[in-house]
């Protein structure tokens, strides 16, 4: 089986708002969220044509440049794999997906995935669970990706600075804990772009973990709490993203997406930051750089937001249960292969 990891260039397999000042009126346009989860195994059909074995990450986390090769180009099922990928878009949340897939390998080994995506405005939860003890032949297929997403309209009002230019950073709080077992591969990233801008957007926390080694993780922490050990990370982090351009009493949307992915090989593979990441700060400063206190926040959600972030939104930690003994269950779920 060839390794699948994040996609890449050549990738052929797995892998109403009136502003205070008369002089600037504008309007915030539609806020929406956004939820995919996506999971498949399975050795395909025999003989399967070209279009079974060039492979690509499913749709939406795919467009940020990232996520699993476990999708055939001629679809999952056309190709004799089991799974699905499943898309869930609205302007109200929370809004939920899951998908849970067990399947069969042609060498008698057996996969089980599941992902859970959660999504509301200043809040994004994703949940993967993913082992296998066979499937290494050149067409099998095995892994789960979930996706949640947001994008708010926000326009950053103050009556003496309208129309002005300023900057505002964002900060996101990303807890929870990463697993792998095997030789497999898991894999978070929290990415972020202001519309207008082009794809994949600027990642500002990746984490990535194996068993062989000590986690890797890219980010610039405002807090640093994260535990690391060789195969599994475990905490939470501040994060913030870079000063984002924006003009007083203008719209702009902020679109920011949390992604999970594991593939596992002979092993299990489990990330769970399905309570984050939740935005805990924003800071807006004048072009020259003085930090503005006395601002407010109109968003096209009608969601509240201070300095202190989001203050309408309650993760939902409790929608989907959770075995309490979710980690020691992917230890311990390591299964003989069958002969």
């Amino acid at each position: 089986m060839t390794f699948r990891g994040a996609i890449s260039p050549a990738l052929t397999r797995l892998q109403p708002v009136v502003c205070l000042s008369l002089v600037f009126v504008h309007s915030l346009a539609a806020s929406a969220l956004l939820v995919e989860v996506g999971v498949a195994g399975g050795s395909g059909s025999a003989g399967a044509p070209v279009g079974c074995i060039i492979y690509g990450p499913p749709a939406e986390i795919g467009s940020w440049g990232f996520g699993p090769g476990i999708v055939p180009t001629n679809g999952i099922s056309a190709c004799g794999y089991t799974g699905a990928v499943q898309n869930v878009s609205g302007a109200a949340g929370p809004l939920l997906a899951e998908q849970i897939t067990t399947a069969a390998y042609s060498d008698g080994g057996v996969f089980n995935g599941t992902a859970r995506a959660r999504a509301d405005y200043g809040d994004l939860g994703v949940y993967v669970s993913a082992s296998s003890n066979g499937g290494i032949g050149g067409t099998d297929v095995t892994g789960a990706s979930a996706l949640a997403r947001q994008i708010e309209s926000m326009i950053i009002q103050n009556s003496a600075l309208n129309g002005q230019a300023g900057v505002v950073t964002f900060t996101f709080t990303v807890s929870g804990s990463m697993l792998n077992v095997g030789s497999g591969l898991t894999h978070a990233r929290l990415a972020y772009r202001q519309t207008p801008q082009s794809l994949p957007g600027d990642g500002m926390f990746i984490a990535s973990v194996n068993q062989n080694s000590t986690p890797l993780l890219s980010f610039t922490p405002v807090v640093n709490n994260w535990v690391l050990s060789p195969g599994s990370l475990t905490g939470s982090a501040s994060i913030q993203t870079a000063g984002l351009s924006m003009v007083f009493g203008s719209p702009f949307d902020l679109d920011v997406a949390l992604m999970l992915y594991a593939i596992p090989r002979f092993g299990s593979g489990l990330g769970d930051m399905y309570g984050s990441a939740h935005l805990s700060g924003i800071a807006v400063r004048t072009s020259g750089g003085q930090l503005v206190t006395d601002f407010t926040v109109n968003s096209g959600s009608g969601t509240l937001y201070t300095a202190d972030g989001v203050q309408s939104t309650v993760p939902e930690p409790g929608t989907f249960l959770f075995a309490a003994g979710s980690l020691a269950a992917v230890l311990v779920g390591r299964r003989t292969r069958r002969a």
